[in-house]
């Protein structure tokens, strides 16, 4: 399949026959892999919904989106794992496979979208935030090319120019996700780290909060673009057994997506019951004496920390 005139196309049509033939051992651990995900996923819906009645219905309605989507994902991993080692199929054998790629990009850009939004209001509708809204809606057309292009693979009897013509689609499109994805990941999560402590209170004991809270989004954050990178990794190995592990890694990143936003959302929750439950702005009377009160001093103090505590507020619940 190597020819000199078209070296890099030829190696991108070539990992990608090895990618979609992969192998049903690999495709039931990938398979386990999304139902121990989509457990933790359940607990920490749930977890949310026990405490989002402050939460706007638009949040709450997409908590519930992503959660059913991610379900579908795993009952529908399910059925390549049956097809692929008890009926002994490939991957181009067991009917609509291709929808498991689509699925998997379409819960990613949901949440991406989601990020987006909230970096919009951070950022108080920054025009630079509309270019990685255009860079997810890329995303989202080189998934629909995966897909068109992987389901006219399974067609009986293709020709074999047509057949990589589409491996040089789907392998180009793996490609552009992946570094689009890896280069918003970024992005985000620098964005919502920056703003939030930006807006840190100056109050010892809720910035050490504030950071916690960065920590685990950013955290969270770290296991969806690690697994694009290890995907990537394994696409561009010489090795052809290597080649084959690609969609294990590549189709657990809707599932990290959805946990990364619900573990921050739950963080969050957590953030804003912290605040509500301190003493912040509300001084002590004890040692409080009218020369204090002459001096305005008391008034001062009362006023700044209540403007930090409004900018706190206004960031954490966005």
């Amino acid at each position: 399949m190597f020819n000199a005139s078209h070296p890099t196309i030829d190696i991108v049509a070539d990992r990608t026959t090895h990618a979609i033939r992969e192998p049903p051992g690999a495709i039931l651990i990938s398979v386990f892999m999304q139902f121990f995900f989509q457990g933790i996923i359940v607990i920490e819906a749930g977890q949310y919904y026990e405490v989002c009645y402050e939460d706007s219905w638009g949040r709450n309605l997409f908590v519930a989106f992503v959660t059913l989507l991610s379900l579908a994902q795993t009952a529908f991993e399910g059925y390549i794992a049956w097809k692929a080692n008890v009926d002994r199929r490939t991957l181009l054998m067991i009917p609509r496979a291709w929808f498991a790629l689509f699925l998997n990009g379409f819960i990613g850009g949901i949440n991406k979208l989601f990020l987006l939004r909230r970096c919009w209001r951070v950022t108080k509708g920054s025009w630079w935030i509309a270019g990685l809204y255009a860079l997810t809606i890329t995303t989202y057309v080189a998934n629909i090319l995966i897909a068109v292009s992987f389901s006219r693979l399974a067609v009986s009897n293709p020709k074999p120019k047509d057949v990589i013509v589409r491996e040089h689609l789907i392998g180009l499109a793996c490609i552009l996700i992946c570094i689009l994805a890896e280069l918003l990941d970024v992005i985000l999560s620098v964005i919502l780290a920056y703003f939030l402590w930006k807006n840190k209170t100056g109050e010892h004991h809720l910035d050490r909060a504030l950071l916690r809270f960065c920590a685990v989004a950013t955290e969270s954050a770290i296991w969806p673009s690690l697994c694009v990178v290890v995907s990537a990794g394994l696409f561009f190995s010489h090795n052809e057994n290597a080649n084959r592990l690609v969609f294990l890694f590549l189709l657990q990143t809707g599932k990290l997506y959805t946990l990364s936003n619900l573990r921050t959302l739950n963080a969050k929750v957590k953030l804003r019951e912290r605040m509500k439950s301190d003493d912040f702005a509300r001084g002590s009377l004890g040692n409080w004496s009218w020369r204090q009160a002459d001096s305005g001093v008391d008034h001062e103090m009362s006023m700044s920390a209540t403007v930090s505590e409004l900018q706190f507020g206004v960031c954490i619940c966005v």
